[in-house]
């Protein structure tokens, strides 16, 4: 449903965001079973789409040391709709973009570094991949770049303006921070609800350009393409040298209490193992 409506202003964008939490959580977890026994052999997992690729590889990954426990990854919430969830004893374990509010942390949710990654810029897979500047990306998002240099119409994807990408383009720069806010002013902008959905649209609209997630694409083997920004490309090395510059850091949360079954996947995150497929998901480790 989510991939058919073009939402034009950022009420209708909260309203609706509300919306899909909780029909993803009626229709996801009434099915599940609940109590002790449930918790000691079940980990529910929610929160950023951008890291749940990488989450659905490091449960697989973790059922292999603890065959009796299972993990179950739900669909994108959101890094506020994942700790919501949380709050709500829908899921124990949230990832997030964002760092808990005060309002939170009074009503028990706990935050711990897990990794850092990269907002990245990608493009339809059917245009050349060439990188951009700074200002080439500022250029777009205040429409004056309207095409790309093979004629094709630039189709910029918007995200929520309270949503962790737009939040971390607003503060790469004065001159980006004012190019987002016009374009969130603008009637008429194309906007995707979750990470998957911008994915979605990329992968099926010509000309298409938004900000994503670097484990995204990697884990979910995404068809389009990375560019470069400012002649440096995201990967690991970039990303833990701080040579490129959107780098954000992925946290885990936790409620008032936790499971012992959440409580071992936790410290799993944290394993050699674990490490090492994190980095294959594009994210650096952090203790």
């Amino acid at each position: 449903m989510a991939s058919m409506i073009r939402l034009k202003s950022k009420t209708s964008i909260r309203f609706f965001s509300t919306v899909v939490l909780t029909v993803v959580l009626g229709a996801a977890l009434p099915g599940l079973p609940t109590g002790k026994a449930f918790a000691e052999t079940n980990v529910r997992i929610g929160g950023m789409g951008g890291v749940l690729g990488t989450m659905r590889l490091m449960g697989d990954a973790f059922r292999k040391t603890e065959p009796g426990i299972t993990v179950t990854v739900l669909p994108s919430l959101g890094s506020g709709g994942g700790i919501k969830a949380l709050l709500e004893g829908a899921i124990d374990i949230a990832v997030s973009a964002r760092p808990v509010t005060e309002a939170e942390k009074r009503r028990g949710a706990v935050e711990a570094g897990f990794s850092k990654s990269a907002f990245v810029f990608i493009r339809h897979d059917g245009q050349p991949a060439t990188g951009l500047t700074q200002k080439q990306v500022a250029d777009i998002y205040a429409g004056k770049t309207e095409r790309w240099p093979d004629g094709t119409p630039v189709r910029l994807i918007m995200r929520p303006d309270d949503g962790s990408e737009t939040k971390a383009l607003l503060a790469l720069s004065p001159e980006m921070n004012r190019a987002v806010r016009l374009a969130l002013a603008r009637k008429g902008m194309i906007y995707a609800m979750t990470d998957q959905e911008t994915a979605d649209r990329v992968e099926k609209l010509s000309g298409a350009f938004a900000p994503a997630f670097l484990p995204l694409v990697l884990t979910e083997k995404r068809r389009v393409r990375v560019l470069a920004l400012d002649g440096v490309s995201p990967d690991v090395k970039s990303i833990a040298d701080g040579s490129y510059p959107l780098v954000q850091q992925i946290r885990t949360v936790t409620g008032p209490s936790v499971s012992p079954a959440a409580k071992r996947f936790l410290q799993f995150l944290h394993s050699p193992a674990a490490r090492k497929l994190l980095v294959k998901c594009g994210q650096v480790p952090e203790d």
